[in-house]
């Protein structure tokens, strides 16, 4: 039902207070979502009513877990490949002997 959402995005500044005197000024974004299917709304707004949570601030959660707390760190696949053969211990492989390189062709 939904082919494509289309977001507008307007820019607002919001002034906060954090545990001091001084405001900070934060700059936010709304997101106005057109043509979200009705299921999907009837589900995040039973989702947010069973977490107690507005609809906008259940969003903002969803949005917030996908977005910075599910974060894997990149894959080091060095760290992955010594772990992997960590059981067989120390050992070097030997120089494998080569022949020398043939002459590229001229195709005179």
């Amino acid at each position: 039902m939904v082919a494509a959402l289309r977001c507008l995005i307007k820019k607002n500044i919001i002034i906060t207070y954090l545990n001091t005197s001084q405001p900070k000024f934060t700059h936010m974004t709304n997101i106005t979502i057109f043509n979200i299917d009705d299921n999907i709304k009837n589900l995040l707004q039973q989702q947010a009513s069973k977490n107690g949570r507005s609809l906008e601030e259940e969003v903002k959660e969803i949005l917030r877990f996908a977005l910075i707390e599910n974060q894997k760190p990149p894959v080091n696949l060095v760290n992955m490949i010594e772990k992997r053969f960590a059981h067989l211990g120390d050992f070097e492989l030997g120089e494998v002997i080569r022949e020398p390189m043939r002459p590229a062709p001229t195709f005179e």
